[in-house]
């Protein structure tokens, strides 16, 4: 079946074509933080809804009762979102790493968390093959507090730069050519993610734990300080990483069967 799959992230913006989970056409746009400009970007999707009925969207933040509750990345706060896209017969919205845990439902994963590390960080939380919502908020895991703010605030991909005067990418370059700073700074961010996954096991104690993401890309330079943690905890809990930069947009094409 052909639909029309969004994913708004807080970086970028995807609007693609997708027909029996396979990616036909897309288009790749940065993330506006203006509203007006994403929203003439979300209209692009338009040109479809005279051919395509399926509109699927996968937000960076939590959808609730046709509005977004939250969004501290994407400039959609409150936004009736539905109302906007009503120009396709039918439209589902949710949380982008809800849309991404489908793909790991597809394969028969029943009890896992899952973990969105980018811009922020967000998450899913797989309870006997089902995604467990709460009341809208749950799997918020970036949202976490700690004393001086969340830990999306500690090791969110935004956070690099207000820490280290550096952006990740710029980071992970640096430790690619042996910058002996950079690589110690992405050790640190490792253990600090380790701490936090300790957290998670002592809050859900998943069967299975799955990141995707853009600060993956920097995975070889943290694994070490966030193998080093959970062994300090006595925690052997195998973390699987995803590698597909559009693993939201292929978990989002199911987001209808559910």
């Amino acid at each position: 079946m052909r639909k029309v799959v969004i994913d708004i992230g807080g970086t970028k913006t995807l609007i693609s074509i997708m027909e029996n989970g396979r990616i036909k056409s897309i288009e790749n746009f940065l993330t506006p933080k203006n509203r007006k400009e994403l929203l003439r970007i979300l209209s692009k999707s338009f040109e479809y809804s005279g051919s395509i009925e399926n509109l699927n969207v996968a937000i960076a933040g939590r959808y609730k009762d046709n509005k977004v509750i939250l969004s501290p990345n994407i400039p959609l706060q409150n936004f009736n979102l539905g109302r906007f896209l009503s120009e396709f017969k039918n439209v589902r919205i949710d949380n982008d790493t809800v849309c991404a845990a489908y793909n790991l439902i597809k394969k028969n994963v029943r009890n896992a968390l899952l973990i969105n590390w980018g811009t922020g960080i967000g998450g899913a939380i797989i309870i006997d093959g089902k995604v467990y919502k709460g009341e809208g908020r749950a799997g918020e895991v970036g949202h976490l507090r700690l004393l001086d703010g969340d830990w999306e605030d500690r090791i969110g991909g935004k956070a690099f730069e207000k820490r280290f005067n550096v952006d990740g990418v710029n980071l992970q370059r640096m430790a690619l050519e042996g910058n002996k700073s950079a690589i110690e700074k992405l050790n640190i961010i490792g253990i600090e993610f380790g701490e936090f996954i300790v957290s998670m096991v002592y809050l859900l104690d998943p069967e299975e734990i799955y990141i995707y993401g853009g600060v993956i890309n920097s995975w070889a330079f943290m694994k070490k300080g966030v193998k080093k943690k959970l062994e300090e905890y006595s925690m052997k809990k195998r973390i699987y990483v995803i590698r597909d930069r559009y693993f939201t947009l292929r978990g989002c094409y199911y987001l209808d069967e559910f």
